[in-house]
């Protein structure tokens, strides 16, 4: 069973965010199989790297998307996406510096990103009079 399962609850109903969604899913879910194998360090490091660059581009096209719609909640959206920016950054360093395990890592990201899409992306799709 997946770390974490992307199914079409979560779907914002535009195939290209949610097949970013899917994507960033699979990320995770790679980084998540590579916890307790002897290199998991290295692996959960280059997957987060994964994760890192895949998001920044989710994020500009889901913010594109957002101000497509006229979205009136962009701004405050962006600020969530910055965070998550830096929330990784400091994970990736503090992993790096042995103050976190690659488990911490991997159950932030996951409740991260559910919290993210069945909140903040869902209130997009709800906008739309969707959900």
């Amino acid at each position: 069973m997946p770390f974490a399962q992307w199914d079409e609850s979560l779907s914002i109903g535009d195939e290209q965010i949610d097949g970013q969604h899917r994507w960033l899913f699979f990320i995770l879910n790679r980084l998540a199989e590579s916890l307790g194998h002897p290199d998991e360090e290295q692996a959960v490091i280059r997957c987060l790297v994964d994760m890192e660059r895949y998001a920044l581009t989710h994020f500009a096209a889901e913010e594109a998307y957002m101000e497509s719609l006229d979205y009136a909640g962009l701004a405050e959206h962006r600020i969530l996406h910055q965070g998550f920016a830096r929330k990784v950054e400091e994970y990736r360093e503090g992993l790096i510096a042995g103050e976190v395990s690659a488990r911490q890592v991997a159950d932030f990201l996951r409740d991260w990103l559910l919290r993210h899409v069945q909140g903040a992306d869902m209130d997009i799709h709800r906008s739309l009079g969707l959900g």
